[in-house]
């Protein structure tokens, strides 16, 4: 199964009978956790597979239908980087028919489909609710209609946060898929920022200069006599009629 997962490369699923349980109360009657049970779990781990939940039932197999004896013996695996396409991966269980074995499935909605459903559930939404603002326009909400705004408030509430968890998601993903290239394209733009904001050489008085401490020393000196030379404009103000303070008074 290493093997496989390092064969693969992307995403990959494997199921079946494993013939183990993990947990107590995937056996009836079990009391205690074997060491074998530890060694599935930390296969499962080391393999970084997911382990989904069983909806419908907690058994798969029965060893008669008069027979005490049942357990979890079937399931599906599959690697958390599935998750990355899939969502609302589900595995459940079919009636038995000539097997003691249960048969089981495992259901999932892409993606896309997924926000493609959010989407158009949630302009029927908006849809009724501007024909609601529109009756209310014209008259005051019956309590029916009330009722109804506030359940389709209540519900765009709730697609307003599984849209945000969507795409929190996918900046997460984004940024653990490209987190080196984009570490590499920021570095790549400091340094360019750098070259640009790098002063390397001057031309002073007609004169090209290039040697780092007389470009700085240049700097400085045309900085230091840019604030300091004086000016022979200033504004002036005619002060007559102003109230005035005198020289005493100023001392």
């Amino acid at each position: 199964m290493v093997a496989m997962k390092e064969l693969c490369g992307g995403p990959w699923v494997t199921g079946g009978d494993f013939n183990i349980v993990r947990r107590m109360g995937e056996r009836r009657g079990c009391n205690r956790v074997t060491n074998i049970m530890n060694e599935f779990s930390k296969w499962i781990d080391e393999l970084e597979l997911h382990d989904p939940h069983l909806s419908g039932r907690k058994f798969t197999w029965f060893r008669g239908d008069n027979h005490p004896s049942a357990a979890r013996l079937d399931r599906f695996l599959y690697s958390m980087s599935s998750e990355e396409n899939f969502k609302s991966i589900k595995q459940s269980t079919l009636p038995r028919v000539r097997s003691n074995h249960n048969p089981i499935i495992l259901d999932s909605v892409k993606r896309l489909e997924q926000e493609e459903l959010l989407r158009r559930r949630k302009n029927c939404l908006l849809e009724e609710l501007t024909e609601l603002d529109r009756i209310q326009n014209d008259r005051i909400l019956n309590d029916e209609e009330m009722v109804i705004k506030t359940t389709i408030l209540v519900e765009l509430e709730v697609l307003a946060k599984q849209e945000e968890a969507s795409w929190r998601q996918k900046s997460r993903l984004l940024w653990l898929k490209q987190g080196d290239k984009n570490t590499r394209f920021f570095q790549r733009q400091a340094t360019a920022h750098r070259r640009y904001n790098t002063i390397d050489r001057l031309v002073v008085r007609g004169v090209e200069i290039q040697e780092p401490t007389e470009v700085k020393e240049a700097m400085i000196d045309f900085y230091a006599k840019l604030y300091s030379e004086t000016e022979s404009w200033r504004p002036s103000f005619d002060f007559v009629g102003c109230p005035t303070v005198s020289t005493k008074e100023n001392e």
